[in-house]
């Protein structure tokens, strides 16, 4: 199990980040914090965009958070992160932060945190195979 934390700033957003594992994997999403200097009464919905972290059977395809909720209510909070099984990772991966209502880098975007615990996956290993 591999703790791994991400800053995503306008400087490096949507570029390739570098990852200590490869295989296939099980990632968890521990944590996500953003920050803008928009002040406290402007309110986005935030996508991290990649190539790797998506949910290929939703309509919001993508990791979204917002910002500066109105109010917020949890369900099932025995389960507070979001679980990706199966997914094959080659030592790097791309990173966008982006604003839903543009497609582009949200308006004073400063940083984003991503946390994420990666596992790699127990692959039968059959020595009979080798020969």
């Amino acid at each position: 199990m591999v703790l791994v934390q991400f800053i995503i700033t306008p400087a490096n957003n949507d570029t390739y980040f570098t990852l200590p594992v490869s295989g296939k994997c099980s990632i968890r999403v521990l944590h996500v914090a953003y920050h803008n200097t928009g002040g406290a009464t402007t309110s986005y919905l935030v996508q991290l965009r990649s190539d790797l972290l998506l949910f290929p059977y939703s309509p919001a395809r993508f990791l979204t958070i917002m910002t500066q909720p109105t109010g917020n209510t949890t369900f099932d909070a025995s389960h507070n992160e979001y679980n990706l099984q199966n997914v094959v990772l080659q030592g790097q991966i791309r990173l966008a932060v982006v604003d839903v209502a543009t497609g582009a880098q949200p308006a004073n975007f400063q940083h984003y945190l991503l946390t994420l615990q990666i596992e790699s996956m127990n692959e039968t290993f059959n020595p009979k195979e080798q020969y």
